[in-house]
């Protein structure tokens, strides 16, 4: 586990976020340490390795492998030319 994600206690706030409406949200390090085994346990499954290539259109709100990220604000043409010349191995993607 990153040294990082070991620092604290668990119930700590890692994150604190606020939405357009300034509503708070918190997310404690044992939160993340969750969420970030899941998404390293998801990649993998998904065949993700050293050295592989991840990419993601989505909001600047972000892994092991190198990460890549193309702003929401693309056209989806503009985020295909600028994300397929990284040969990615999976894309992630919000709505």
């Amino acid at each position: 586990m990153d040294p990082l994600l070991r620092a604290s206690s668990p119930d700590a706030p890692a994150f604190v976020t606020h939405d357009e409406t300034r509503a708070a949200e918190v997310l404690t390090f044992e939160d993340l340490r969750r969420q970030v085994a899941g998404v390293a346990d998801a990649l993998r499954g998904l065949g993700v390795g050293t050295g592989d290539r991840v990419v993601g259109y989505l909001p600047n709100t972000a892994v092991g492998a190198v990460w890549a990220s193309v702003g929401a604000d693309y056209a989806p043409e503009a985020a295909v030319d600028r994300l397929s010349q990284l040969q990615p191995m999976v894309l992630v993607a919000a709505d």
